[in-house]
C-alpha cells in the first residue's frame, strides 16, 4: 500500500491531492484514488470550511506527513522530487520514440497527430532516460492550444518539453549578432 502527499500549485493555485480521482486510465476507469479518512469526509465538507494555506504551510504538511509515515514504518518511494519546483521549458523533442500507454511506441510526428487539444496521452520517460524508465504514466503529452503543437510534461521534474524546431533562442542570437555586426 502506498501513501502519497502531492501538492500542485502555481500563480493561481490548483489543487492539493487529498480526495477523489487522481489518475484516470485510457478507458475512463479510475486507477488511483485519494481517500479522506475522516468521519465527515471531504466530500461533505463545505468549501468555505476548508482552510486556505500558504506555500510554507503546505511544506509543513508534506514534511509532517513524511515524518509520520516514516515513523509508522512506511518506506519512502519518491516518485517526484521533494521541495519546491519551478516549471521550465526545454526544446528537445526531435526523433525520439515515445512509449505511450495507449498507443504503444510513436514517433514525434505520430505523437503530435495522436494528440487532441484538451486530451492527454500518458507515456513513460523512456525517450529521455532509456528503457529503465518503465512508469507508463510519468509524462503527459498534449497539444498546446495556443500553437497546436505537442508538448510533453514530465511530472517528476515539472519540465515541459517542446519540439526542437520551435526553439527561437538560436534564431534570436543570430539576429542579435547580425544587428550587432551592422552597428560596428
Amino acid at each position: 500500500m502506498v501513501h502519497r502527499v502531492e501538492i500542485f500549485a502555481g500563480e493561481t493555485g490548483r489543487q492539493f491531492g487529498a480526495y477523489g480521482a487522481h489518475t484516470i486510465g485510457h478507458v475512463g476507469a479510475v486507477e488511483v484514488t485519494y481517500r479522506w479518512e475522516d468521519a465527515r469526509g471531504l466530500a461533505d465538507t463545505p468549501f468555505d470550511d476548508l482552510p486556505r494555506l500558504t506555500r510554507d504551510q503546505f511544506a509543513v504538511v508534506a514534511d509532517t506527513a513524511s515524518r509520520v509515515l516514516a515513523h509508522l514504518g512506511w518506506i519512502n518511494d519518491e516518485m517526484s522530487k521533494t521541495g519546491f519546483s519551478t516549471p521550465s521549458v526545454i526544446y528537445d523533442l526531435d526523433d525520439q520514440i515515445f512509449e505511450t500507454q495507449e498507443y504503444g511506441p510513436l514517433s514525434l510526428a505520430q505523437l503530435e497527430a495522436a494528440c487532441v487539444v484538451g486530451d492527454q496521452i500518458r507515456l513513460s520517460a523512456s525517450w529521455l532516460e532509456g528503457p529503465s524508465a518503465t512508469n507508463p504514466t510519468r509524462c503527459i503529452a498534449s497539444l498546446n492550444p495556443s500553437d497546436d503543437r505537442v508538448f510533453v510534461f514530465e511530472t517528476a521534474s515539472f519540465i515541459t518539453h517542446r519540439p526542437k524546431d520551435m526553439d527561437i533562442g538560436p534564431k534570436l542570437a543570430r539576429i542579435g549578432a547580425f544587428f550587432h555586426a551592422q552597428r560596428c
